[in-house]
């Protein structure tokens, strides 16, 4: 999907904070992770699991959407 970037907007992506990848040469999620994701979902053992939107990107929206309590 990103084989195509343009090498600016590789660096922008790059930019992105994944907090699992952090400090590695990595910069995206790897698809066995989304894969991974899927095959569960479409398991049995997610039969209980419904109408729930499920990030899977290392981390990355819940830090930039934390919820700011002081």
């Amino acid at each position: 999907m990103t084989e195509k970037l343009s090498e600016q907007n590789k660096e922008m992506v790059k930019a992105l904070p994944i907090p699992i990848l952090y400090g590695s040469e990595e910069f995206l999620m790897f698809p066995d992770d989304v894969a991974t994701a899927i095959v569960f979902l479409a398991s049995p053992m997610a039969h209980g699991i419904n109408g729930q939107c499920l990030f899977v990107d290392g981390g990355t929206d819940a830090l930039l959407n934390s919820e700011k309590v002081y």
